[in-house]
């Protein structure tokens, strides 16, 4: 598949967090950049948070489901697969990201020549 060019790609992995994956998607969806999508992968949940996912997904959110936990990993990969964005952006589902959050992401993204953004915080990857 060819990448939109200019869409995000927000990619949410959640296992068993129906405390924090509401918050967590009501950030995104209050993005300030456009246009985005959001794909949240449901890593086997049995919390509830499957069933709030699936009840919620159509209007806002696309939801990939798994019925065991296969690992953040292939969480993410599987969204990353099922995405048609020219950036990706991973969001965990116990943070809450700031509205500009994917607007910054995508600017730093698009001023640089790689395919990485970091937030500040790091300042080196471990590769071990």
């Amino acid at each position: 598949m060819n990448p939109v060019s200019g869409l995000a790609s927000i990619i949410v992995v959640n296992w068993n967090g129906i405390g924090c994956i509401r918050d967590c998607l009501q950030s995104a969806l209050r993005q300030t950049y456009t246009p985005f999508e959001l794909i949240v992968v449901d890593n086997g949940s049995t919390d509830g948070s499957r069933e709030w996912l699936r009840a919620n997904a159509a209007s806002s959110f696309r939801l990939i489901e798994f019925d065991v936990n296969t690992g953040f990993g292939r969480g993410v990969n599987a969204g990353i697969r099922a995405s048609a964005g020219e950036f990706v952006a991973l969001l965990n589902n116990d943070a809450s990201a700031d509205e500009r959050w994917l607007e910054n992401m995508v600017a730093a993204v698009q001023h640089i020549d790689t395919g990485w953004s970091l937030p500040r915080s790091c300042s080196t990857i471990d590769a071990t």
